[in-house]
């Protein structure tokens, strides 16, 4: 079986003034579950790819696995976002699928 190359993840930006008759978007992003990319001055960064050929310009953010990716739902380094959902990947398709994913 083929081991997952990242996540499509649906986030929910957290807005310090939420309330809850307030409705905050969501949005679909890509996790990736490569090493972060060593970027170079050489290289234009929109060019910059992960090991599995995605550009990083199309990643949300780097995570090693699908564990890290549920540790994060369960424990959020960043409190700008919370993580409500995700779907495995692949391939690269499925990452440029997730583009045309609705909230």
């Amino acid at each position: 079986m083929n081991e997952p190359i990242g996540a499509n993840v649906k986030i929910k930006w957290i807005d310090e003034t939420f309330h809850p008759e307030h409705e905050v978007e969501t949005y679909w992003v890509h996790f990736s579950f490569s090493e972060e990319p060593t970027f170079d001055d050489s290289v234009d960064d929109l060019m910059v790819e992960d090991q599995y050929g995605v550009r990083d310009y199309d990643i949300f953010f780097y995570v090693d696995n699908e564990k890290g990716l549920q540790e994060l739902m369960e424990y959020p380094n960043d409190n700008s976002y919370v993580i409500l959902d995700y779907k495995l990947v692949y391939a690269i398709q499925e990452v440029l699928d997730n583009k045309n994913l609705t909230n």
